[in-house]
């Protein structure tokens, strides 16, 4: 009798063991589930996000194109429509080096390395995590090549402190890293 009730807890204990064993791990798999969702989520509304930004910048480059690049006026009256948004926006005439912004009527004038570094860019696209022209932060952004109407080459692009990206973003299972990861190594 003895043996049996030894045989009947040791029974018990086995099928707790692989009970509690088989709970644990369905638990990790549905949060595993939970979290992947979330970070799905999250990159469907940052892609949008992004393809959002990218068109508003596509309708700026092409107002822009429909003016001088000595309306300092116009360049200046647009940019200051954004003072008060989040975000950096950035005129540079790819001719002289001159760009405006804006967060300040003043007009900026960069290095020859650096006009040389925006000259190589085409067409539009997401930039790589870069230091801003106007601040020393790193920033992420979209930028635009345009033709002002007296043929001068310029491009526009829009900021945003990565920091910030990196707030309203968070994905979790990003290289196990999340967003900060992405904009900090380069995207």
């Amino acid at each position: 009798m003895y043996l049996l009730g030894v045989v009947c807890v040791a029974c018990i204990m086995i099928a707790a063991g692989f009970y509690v064993s088989y709970i644990r791990n369905s638990l990790m798999r549905q949060t595993i589930s939970n979290v992947q969702t979330v970070t799905q989520q999250q990159q469907q509304a940052f892609d949008s996000f992004i393809d959002r930004d990218r068109e508003r910048i596509h309708s700026y480059a092409d107002d822009f194109s429909k003016h001088s690049s000595t309306d300092l006026e116009n360049i200046h009256s647009t940019l200051e429509i954004f003072c008060s948004v989040d975000a950096l926006y950035t005129v540079v005439n790819l001719d002289t080096g001159e760009f405006y912004n804006s967060k300040s009527e003043e007009v900026f004038c960069m290095g020859e390395e650096e006009l040389e570094n925006y000259r190589g860019f085409s067409g539009s696209g997401v930039r790589e995590p870069y230091i801003g022209l106007y601040t020393d932060s790193k920033m992420f952004g979209y930028y635009e090549c345009f033709t002002f109407s007296d043929g001068v080459k310029g491009l526009i692009q829009k900021g945003y402190e990565s920091d910030r990206v990196s707030e309203e973003f968070t994905l979790s299972f990003y290289n196990d890293q999340g967003f900060a990861y992405v904009i900090n190594r380069g995207g």
